[in-house]
């Protein structure tokens, strides 16, 4: 599948969507994020209408001109893995965040195996730097997450930044990741193995 050119998201796995796959895809110049998994809150059932086990595999992403290469906002069992993402315009490569008022993460979220080539940047008249990997909980914690086996070549600003919110980041594992700096902010609590 190749999505071009558009004015919003590529993909966006929305109002629990579970068991979901996205792979050996291609997606470019998409106006919001390419690929995104939000919990919506605005479900019939939280307990059950839940974003989880959804998996974004083997695709490839090129000059998303607003937002994220890959997002996931709120849900379980979730991952991002061996993808390439090319030259964001002006946010994360991979972004994990609370924004957009989420249902919770729980469980894991992985984010494993990924080239992020130029990736972050500055947005809102550059009052934000995002780096090319960032979590962010801007309105509650995101936990289980761990982040191994990544590249990361010339990003804009940080290689894996924890920016601040109103939730904490805690237990987050990086394992194996190379190049960019590591930034940390307050409220994160982390393990850190490898090179």
């Amino acid at each position: 599948m190749r999505i071009r050119d558009t004015y919003a998201d590529g993909i966006n796995l929305s109002n629990g969507t579970r068991n979901s796959r996205v792979f050996n895809s291609s997606f470019r110049t998409t106006g919001d994020d390419a690929l995104a998994v939000w919990a919506n809150p605005y479900v019939k059932d939280r307990t059950v209408d839940i974003a989880h086990d959804n998996h974004f595999v083997n695709n490839t992403i090129q000059l998303p001109w607003r937002a994220n290469g890959i997002a996931i906002y709120g849900g379980y069992d979730n991952s991002i893995e061996n993808n390439l993402i090319y030259d964001t315009a002006n946010y994360p490569g991979i972004m994990l965040a609370t924004d957009h008022d989420p249902l919770p993460f729980s469980g894991t979220t992985l984010i494993a195996n990924n080239g992020l080539y130029r990736t972050g940047g500055a947005f809102w008249n550059e009052d934000q730097e995002f780096g090319a990997i960032t979590l962010f909980p801007a309105t509650r914690d995101i936990v289980g997450v761990t982040i191994r086996d990544t590249d990361i070549v010339d990003s804009t600003y940080d290689g894996i930044q924890f920016k601040n919110g109103g939730g904490n980041m805690p237990n987050v594992a990086i394992t194996n990741s190379a190049d960019g700096t590591i930034v940390i902010q307050p409220g994160s609590q982390f393990v850190i193995n490898g090179g």
